[in-house]
């Protein structure tokens, strides 16, 4: 696939395709021609010659508890990276492309959809994924238990029992992936102390040069008494 994918940029590059400039551009920068579409809750899988591996560098995997700032940080990361021309084109809904990719990212909660899927499901895509790409780059998100606990109850009609039952079932996964010191913690309250600076930092973890920060707010606020 990477044969393909040089032979595709040199005849861009040489003028010798029906390619427009645009299409050249996003060809060079994510390795489609195509525009940006949303991958609808699918993870892209590999199912050819295994000597062919790795196809590509760098992906990217997002996971933490729902209701944790992960699809959030996952849009971002998905734009800094080049695969989506405008920022919130891909919405954080699982993949940000339908085929497999250079910069792919992953978004995965723990549990993710209903019924619910827990660990066992992320943990599959990441073991294939380390063997299709170079660099399986890792972001754990975690945010005040109490709060997101709150926020998943809110959004998703959960009973207090149900979600600490979540969590306990999901830690042993997150305690895992903490224990790999290349595994970045991003955190929501963080994110809100510091700003533009965490969000830098994080984008030096990842190798990635950029100067975007997106716009957020304090989704804290509304859960704490006097604010």
């Amino acid at each position: 696939m990477k044969v393909l994918l040089q032979k595709a940029l040199k005849r861009a590059s040489l003028g010798n395709t029906k390619l427009t400039a645009k299409e050249r551009k996003r060809l060079k920068r994510t390795g489609s021609a195509k525009p940006y579409r949303e991958n609808n809750g699918k993870a892209p899988l590999y199912d050819g010659d295994l000597a062919d591996l790795p196809l590509f560098e760098n992906c990217y995997v997002i996971v933490g508890p729902e209701s944790s700032g992960s699809m959030h940080i996952s849009r971002v990361i998905s734009f800094i990276t080049g695969r989506c021309e405008k920022f919130g084109e891909y919405r954080g809904n699982m993949a940000n492309s339908s085929e497999l990719c250079e910069n792919l990212v992953l978004h995965c909660s723990v549990p993710r959809k209903r019924p619910k899927q827990f660990q066992e499901f992320v943990e599959s895509l990441i073991e294939h994924y380390q063997v299709v790409f170079k660099n399986v780059n890792i972001v754990l998100t975690t945010r005040d238990k109490s709060i997101s606990t709150l926020s998943k109850i809110r959004r998703f009609g959960e009973s207090k029992e149900s979600a600490r039952l979540d969590y306990e079932k999901a830690m042993p996964f997150f305690e895992k992936l903490v224990r790999d010191d290349d595994c970045f913690i991003w955190n929501y309250e963080t994110m809100i102390l510091l700003g533009d600076e965490y969000f830098f930092r994080l984008y030096r973890h990842l190798g990635i040069e950029s100067d975007f920060v997106p716009e957020f707010y304090d989704g804290n606020a509304p859960y704490i008494s006097g604010k």
